[in-house]
Protein backbone atom coordinates (compact mmCIF):
# COMPACT_ATOMS: atom_id res chain seq x y z
CA UNK A 1 0.00 0.00 0.00
CA UNK A 2 1.39 3.38 -0.93
CA UNK A 3 2.05 6.19 1.53
CA UNK A 4 -0.59 8.47 0.00
CA UNK A 5 -3.34 5.91 0.68
CA UNK A 6 -2.09 5.40 4.24
CA UNK A 7 -2.15 9.16 4.82
CA UNK A 8 -5.65 9.40 3.34
CA UNK A 9 -6.94 6.71 5.70
CA UNK A 10 -5.23 8.29 8.72
CA UNK A 11 -6.81 11.61 7.73
CA UNK A 12 -10.28 10.06 7.74
CA UNK A 13 -9.62 8.53 11.15
CA UNK A 14 -8.56 11.98 12.40
CA UNK A 15 -11.78 13.48 10.98
CA UNK A 16 -14.23 10.93 12.39
CA UNK A 17 -12.55 9.98 15.66
CA UNK A 18 -13.58 13.11 17.60
CA UNK A 19 -17.06 13.08 16.04
CA UNK A 20 -17.57 9.56 17.39
CA UNK A 21 -16.06 10.50 20.76
CA UNK A 22 -13.22 7.99 20.38
CA UNK A 23 -10.40 10.27 21.51
CA UNK A 24 -9.72 8.03 24.52
CA UNK A 25 -9.27 5.00 22.26
CA UNK A 26 -5.87 3.85 21.07
CA UNK A 27 -5.99 3.19 17.32
CA UNK A 28 -3.37 1.07 15.59
CA UNK A 29 -3.07 0.31 11.89
CA UNK A 30 -2.21 -2.93 10.15
CA UNK A 31 -1.42 -2.14 6.52
CA UNK A 32 -1.72 -4.72 3.72
CA UNK A 33 -3.54 -7.02 6.12
CA UNK A 34 -4.72 -10.41 4.88
CA UNK A 35 -8.52 -10.08 5.11
CA UNK A 36 -11.56 -12.21 4.43
CA UNK A 37 -12.48 -12.42 0.77
CA UNK A 38 -14.49 -9.38 -0.29
CA UNK A 39 -13.30 -7.23 2.63
CA UNK A 40 -11.22 -4.09 2.25
CA UNK A 41 -11.04 -3.22 5.95
CA UNK A 42 -11.73 -4.93 9.23
CA UNK A 43 -11.56 -3.93 12.87
CA UNK A 44 -10.40 -5.77 15.94
CA UNK A 45 -11.48 -4.16 19.21
CA UNK A 46 -10.70 -4.58 22.88
CA UNK A 47 -13.39 -2.39 24.41
CA UNK A 48 -12.28 -2.90 28.00
CA UNK A 49 -8.93 -1.33 27.12
CA UNK A 50 -10.30 1.16 24.57
CA UNK A 51 -8.14 -0.28 21.79
CA UNK A 52 -8.97 -0.61 18.12
CA UNK A 53 -6.86 -2.15 15.38
CA UNK A 54 -7.80 -1.06 11.86
CA UNK A 55 -6.72 -3.73 9.41
CA UNK A 56 -6.49 -2.38 5.87
CA UNK A 57 -6.27 -4.68 2.87
CA UNK A 58 -3.72 -4.09 0.10
CA UNK A 59 -6.37 -3.26 -2.52
CA UNK A 60 -8.42 -0.77 -0.51
CA UNK A 61 -9.81 1.91 -2.82
CA UNK A 62 -12.98 3.85 -3.61
CA UNK A 63 -15.61 1.65 -5.22
CA UNK A 64 -18.47 3.81 -6.50
CA UNK A 65 -20.43 5.30 -3.63
CA UNK A 66 -18.60 3.02 -1.18
CA UNK A 67 -15.65 5.29 -0.59
CA UNK A 68 -12.60 4.67 1.59
CA UNK A 69 -13.89 7.36 3.94
CA UNK A 70 -17.17 5.49 4.43
CA UNK A 71 -15.25 2.27 5.05
CA UNK A 72 -13.20 4.02 7.74
CA UNK A 73 -16.33 5.47 9.35
CA UNK A 74 -18.01 2.05 9.37
CA UNK A 75 -14.98 0.43 11.00
CA UNK A 76 -14.71 3.16 13.65
CA UNK A 77 -18.42 2.74 14.44
CA UNK A 78 -17.65 -0.82 15.53
CA UNK A 79 -15.98 0.68 18.60
CA UNK A 80 -19.26 2.26 19.75
CA UNK A 81 -20.87 -1.11 20.33
CA UNK A 82 -17.78 -3.28 20.82
CA UNK A 83 -18.41 -3.95 24.48
CA UNK A 84 -21.93 -5.19 23.78
CA UNK A 85 -20.63 -7.44 21.00
CA UNK A 86 -17.86 -8.84 23.19
CA UNK A 87 -20.34 -9.73 25.94
CA UNK A 88 -22.78 -11.29 23.48
CA UNK A 89 -20.04 -13.27 21.76
CA UNK A 90 -18.92 -14.83 25.03
CA UNK A 91 -22.39 -15.61 26.41
CA UNK A 92 -24.16 -17.21 23.44
CA UNK A 93 -23.74 -20.72 22.13
CA UNK A 94 -21.19 -21.26 19.35
CA UNK A 95 -24.08 -21.82 16.93
CA UNK A 96 -25.38 -18.30 17.64
CA UNK A 97 -22.10 -16.44 17.11
CA UNK A 98 -22.80 -16.04 13.38
CA UNK A 99 -26.17 -14.46 14.19
CA UNK A 100 -24.50 -12.07 16.62
CA UNK A 101 -21.88 -11.11 14.01
CA UNK A 102 -24.54 -10.42 11.34
CA UNK A 103 -26.63 -8.35 13.75
CA UNK A 104 -23.54 -6.37 14.83
CA UNK A 105 -22.63 -5.67 11.20
CA UNK A 106 -26.16 -4.50 10.42
CA UNK A 107 -26.27 -2.27 13.49
CA UNK A 108 -22.83 -0.83 12.70
CA UNK A 109 -23.79 -0.12 9.09
CA UNK A 110 -26.98 1.61 10.19
CA UNK A 111 -25.08 3.69 12.75
CA UNK A 112 -22.40 4.68 10.20
CA UNK A 113 -25.10 5.80 7.75
CA UNK A 114 -26.87 7.88 10.41
CA UNK A 115 -23.62 9.54 11.50
CA UNK A 116 -22.57 10.18 7.88
CA UNK A 117 -25.87 11.79 6.93
CA UNK A 118 -25.94 13.89 10.12
CA UNK A 119 -22.44 15.31 9.58
CA UNK A 120 -22.20 15.35 5.78
CA UNK A 121 -25.76 16.45 5.06
CA UNK A 122 -26.19 14.02 2.18
CA UNK A 123 -27.32 10.47 1.68
CA UNK A 124 -24.84 7.67 2.36
CA UNK A 125 -25.42 6.09 -1.02
CA UNK A 126 -25.15 9.30 -3.04
CA UNK A 127 -22.44 9.17 -5.68
CA UNK A 128 -19.29 11.04 -4.61
CA UNK A 129 -18.79 14.38 -6.31
CA UNK A 130 -16.49 14.33 -9.30
CA UNK A 131 -17.34 10.81 -10.48
CA UNK A 132 -18.37 10.51 -14.11
CA UNK A 133 -22.09 9.84 -14.51
CA UNK A 134 -22.95 6.48 -16.05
Amino acid sequence: MNEATKAEIQGYVAKWRPRLRLMDWSIAYEWDAPLDKGSSMMTDTAAQYRRLRLMVGPDTKDEGWQTVEKMVLHELCHALSAELYEVAETTVSPAQVGQIERAWEQMTEWLARVVWEAYEGKAWDAEPEGLPKS
